[in-house]
């Protein structure tokens, strides 16, 4: 089963109440945690990707990352907005689906990997940058490239990233450092064409 993107406009940010919607949903009433899914799944599944590299098993992870947070919704605390609370979940269920494949079938994942080595000729510059920067972040060990993606790309604090990869903060921040030290070397070539820091 996959996850389906609903039509339907959800509502500008500033007309969602969110801990109200929480509170309705607490009450039972499902347009509200429907109006939730629309507004969270986007950004869901950009974290699932992150964690996952492939659509199938992130719409997958998206998809029990929401039906946990319906079934522990009593756990989002009154007044707090339903996203940073779902997101935390969407990443612990992504890191997990992805140690569960692991052990499952580790042969699966070379089929899976897509190829991001950019075509000299067809791409500008953006987009080999954009591709040096994801081929050097597959070079980073699991954690530090989990690390950089809810940090940087997600806007995780550290400490909530350490969070998730259930780790701890001070180990989250040295693991950052080694990473974007890591980065740096790598993408060096970017660096001294006057392009922007990792």
């Amino acid at each position: 089963m996959t996850v389906a993107v609903h039509s339907a406009q959800v509502p500008d940010e500033g007309a969602i109440d969110e801990p109200a919607l929480v509170g309705r949903v607490q009450e039972g009433d499902t347009e509200a945690y429907a109006l939730l899914v629309r507004r969270h799944l986007p950004r869901g599944l950009r974290i699932a990707m992150r964690v996952l590299r492939h659509r199938q098993d992130a719409e997958d992870a998206v998809q029990d990352a929401f039906l946990r947070a319906l079934e522990r919704i009593d756990q989002c605390g009154p007044g707090l907005p339903f996203g940073p609370w779902f997101f935390r979940i969407v990443a612990t269920t992504a890191i997990n689906k992805q140690r569960s494949t692991r052990r499952r079938a580790a042969e699966e994942l070379s089929d899976r990997e897509v190829s991001t080595r950019p075509d000299p000729v067809a791409v500008t510059a953006l987009g080999a940058l954009q591709s040096d920067v994801t081929r050097a972040m597959a070079t980073l060990p699991e954690v530090q490239r989990q690390l950089m993606a809810l940090v940087t790309f997600e806007e995780f604090t550290p400490t909530e990233a350490a969070a998730v990869l259930e780790i701890p903060p001070g180990t989250a921040r040295w693991h950052l450092f080694q990473a974007r030290k890591a980065l740096r070397t790598q993408l060096q070539a970017w660096l001294d064409d006057g392009g922007e820091d990792v």
